[in-house]
């Protein structure tokens, strides 16, 4: 499997930068990984359709590259971040080639709330389900720090597991499509 993941949060020490890894690091040997960085210009259709920035450019060619994305957000407000959104509406255009138009996906994220990141979830998956993503329903992967992963981004066994059922449903999505 080629998965591209984007985590929504800049912060050097991200809780989410560390579900990534986590979840990254259950994969197979044999899956591969595309890092997309959610820091990219803010949208502005001025840009448009010649002067895409690099950065943007980057992310849709490790999207068209993978068989599925994983979106990671913190929740902020009771939503999903400003980078997640801002780079959505860069993918979400004619002028990229709609990238993420039925594209498999999950969500994720990892908060120090007692409910995880259950309602800035509830935001973000109509969003990609609007603009064409094919997504994992379930399991709902909503982390709270520390009961479900460690500061550092140690999952506990019940996460672990959840993440291994994601990967799972990723992977029998891919081989539908085959």
């Amino acid at each position: 499997m080629k998965l591209a993941i984007i985590v929504g949060s800049l912060r050097a020490e991200s809780y989410n930068k560390h579900l990534a890894q986590a979840i990254a690091g259950r994969l197979d040997t044999s899956d591969e990984v595309a890092w997309v960085s959610a820091d990219v210009p803010l949208f502005d259709a001025d840009l448009e359709p010649d002067d895409i920035p690099a950065s943007v450019q980057r992310a849709v060619d490790q999207i068209n590259w993978s068989d599925a994305v994983l979106f990671i957000s913190p929740e902020y407000n009771r939503s999903f971040s400003g980078v997640i959104k801002n780079l959505i509406d860069w993918l979400s255009r004619e002028s990229v080639g709609y990238p993420l138009d039925e594209k498999i996906g999950a969500v994720a994220g990892a908060t120090p709330s007692g409910i995880g990141t259950a309602v800035m979830q509830s935001h973000l998956r109509p969003v990609l389900a609007h603009i064409g993503m094919d997504l994992v329903p379930l399991p709902e992967l909503f982390v709270s720090v520390p009961s479900r992963m460690s500061e550092d981004g140690e999952l506990t066994d019940r996460t672990a597991e959840s993440v291994d059922l994601t990967i799972s449903r990723l992977r029998d999505k891919i081989a539908a499509r085959k």
